[in-house]
């Protein structure tokens, strides 16, 4: 079974292993990330001992691990957002036993345990680097809870080659009365009427967005799970 295809991937390439984080700042780092998806979505933020070689992700770091459109998905702030289920339709399944989907993205991920649970306030900070998957999803959550009027929302991933490799970024793509809408989350006051594009072509919007696209896809969303009403989860039964 082929693993589910990155929808984000930010930067393309790592030299180096990245410097470690102290403990402390990186899972505070991952519980930023995890509030940018708010209460509705199933979310963990989980601590993971890296022993591979790879020079890509630290020896210890804090990840987030979230629910979304019935698969489950994993962000981090070295790589951004990347699908973590094999599987459509396995969420309550691939939440009781991560290790093997883990070890899917890298095989140095051998050790890992949740978060301890922590209600304080969150302090004030930064966005976590990598994170415009979360804020698309931040944004659209937003729009929804406020009644803004938000149809057909999908995200919108594209691709631009870089030396040694692809970046990606993540846009928020709905209808609106006046027609097709982008909001990118690194300017979200804004919004770009998408005239031109093929409406219901991923790669035609993003070719509409900028000239040096390698790729795009669509990422479905859940606007009811998001907004409110999701599944039962299995926040309150996992350790």
């Amino acid at each position: 079974m082929h693993r589910l295809p990155f929808w984000f991937l930010l930067p393309a390439l790592v030299t180096g292993r990245p410097a470690e984080p102290p403990p402390l700042v990186s899972i505070l780092e991952a519980r930023r990330a995890a509030a940018m998806l708010g209460p509705n979505l199933w979310q963990r933020v989980v601590v993971i001992r890296n022993t591979g070689r790879t020079n890509v992700y630290p020896t210890t770091f804090a990840a987030v691990v979230f629910e979304m459109g019935g698969i489950l998905w994993f962000y981090c702030p070295v790589d951004g957002t990347q699908s973590l289920s094999l599987r459509r339709g396995h969420a309550v399944a691939d939440e009781r036993n991560l290790g093997p989907l883990l070890r899917e993205i890298d095989p140095g991920f051998t050790r890992w345990d949740f978060a301890p649970a922590d209600d304080r306030p969150l302090p004030s900070g930064p966005v976590p680097p990598n994170a415009c998957f979360l804020e698309c999803l931040a944004l659209l959550r937003g729009r929804l809870v406020a009644g803004v009027p938000t149809e057909r929302p999908r995200l919108l991933s594209y691709y631009i080659a870089v030396p040694g490799g692809v970046s990606g970024h993540t846009v928020l793509y709905f209808q609106a009365r006046e027609g097709p809408i982008v909001i990118d989350p690194h300017f979200p006051k804004g919004r770009l009427r998408i005239g031109a594009a093929r409406p219901d072509d991923a790669r035609s919007v993003a070719d509409y967005l900028r000239r040096d696209i390698v790729g795009a896809r669509w990422v479905p969303v859940d606007p009811l799970g998001l907004a409110g009403g999701a599944r039962p989860s299995l926040q309150a039964s996992l350790p």
